[in-house]
């Protein structure tokens, strides 16, 4: 895996705009003069470069070492921060395709990014829900006993509309935490150490952190969304309408790889992505994988429902990321590449 330092992009109409400006200028002067140049056929895209996410299932990897990608390769560009941060790399140019949550895809459209998720990678079945915990042995059992209380966790992404929605429906306002921006490693750490509170934690986090010292839920993601799909595969608009069979042969060999790990047992899916890990040089995510348990999902092949995006529709206008009706939901994804629609 290519090491570099993490990319601080900061979402924002600005940014974006200033992007998608830049980009559109950029076609333009480089758009064909004659009518017979623009008419002929490009050929597609068949190298991908994307985030791999630490602590879960990639896809598209566990698709590539089962040989579901054909003609497509996978190009590593370092570790994922977030999603929101993933979407904006993916705006300008960085990355080929990018992996958020629902909540970021709702937020960045309304921003004025032309995406579109294609399939569902992460979700609440119960199985393996993400969710706020604590200590065994902590006094804290609900939410009210958070206020003033530290939390662990990444606002904007798939942890703060957990620890948003979870504190208003409470009829506490996420003001009253004293957030301290965590992920991953350093999260888990600060749990077992007693540095913070409480942390927000999801895929093998949970069982790494529990390894270390003894946590409890103080809420699961599942029992506030329900059984949903809560992450996706998204490209841009202008990456699929030129890249529609690329786009085809990449959603077939993602939604064949969740058929075959929903088939089989979690110690063979723990085998066959480890010995993929470990040939690409990722030991310490291979490492991480052996606590990995389920992905989330329970629709066919990572199938979208509108569902999947209603409750981070509903938690961006509570708190003020989007206007009510801003975003069509039916405009956020689509399943028409996916096989198993």
């Amino acid at each position: 895996m290519k090491l570099r330092s993490p990319r601080t992009y900061r979402i924002s109409v600005f940014t974006i705009t200033s992007v998608l400006l830049v980009t559109s200028v950029g076609a333009i002067l480089a758009s064909p003069l004659s009518s017979s140049a623009a008419t002929k056929k490009k050929h597609e895209v068949t190298t991908l470069r994307y985030e791999p996410f630490p602590t879960i299932l990639n896809f598209p990897e566990l698709a590539q070492s089962l040989g579901y990608l054909k003609g497509l390769t996978l190009v590593d560009e370092g570790e994922d921060q977030n999603g929101p941060q993933e979407i904006e790399a993916l705006a300008a140019g960085d990355l080929d395709f990018a992996a958020s949550f629902n909540g970021g895809i709702l937020a960045a459209i309304g921003a004025g990014v032309p995406i579109k998720s294609v399939i569902d990678y992460l979700g609440d079945n119960g199985l393996a829900a993400g969710g706020i915990y604590v200590p065994t042995n902590s006094p804290i059992t609900s939410a009210a006993q958070l206020v003033g209380k530290s939390l662990a966790y990444t606002p904007g992404t798939l942890a703060g509309s957990t620890v948003d929605t979870y504190l208003l429906n409470n009829s506490i306002n996420p003001s009253q935490v004293n957030t301290v921006s965590l992920s991953g490693l350093s999260e888990i750490a600060a749990l077992s150490q007693g540095t913070v509170d409480a942390g927000y934690l999801v895929g093998t986090a949970i069982a790494q952190a529990n390894s270390q010292t003894s946590l409890r839920p103080l809420v699961s993601e599942s029992s506030l969304y329900g059984n949903i799909g809560t992450c996706g595969l998204v490209f841009t608009n202008a990456f699929i309408k030129k890249n529609p069979d690329t786009v085809k042969t990449f959603v077939t060999g993602v939604a064949k790889a969740i058929v075959w790990a929903q088939a089989h047992t979690t110690s063979q899916v723990i085998a066959q992505y480890t010995k993929w890990l470990n040939a690409h040089a990722r030991t310490s995510d291979a490492t991480a994988f052996q606590f990995w348990l389920a992905d989330g999902l329970s629709k066919k092949g990572g199938l979208i429902s509108p569902a999947d995006f209603r409750v981070f529709s509903t938690w961006l206008v509570r708190t003020g990321g989007l206007k009510q009706n801003q975003v069509k939901i039916a405009n956020a994804y689509t399943n028409k590449f996916n096989p198993y629609g």
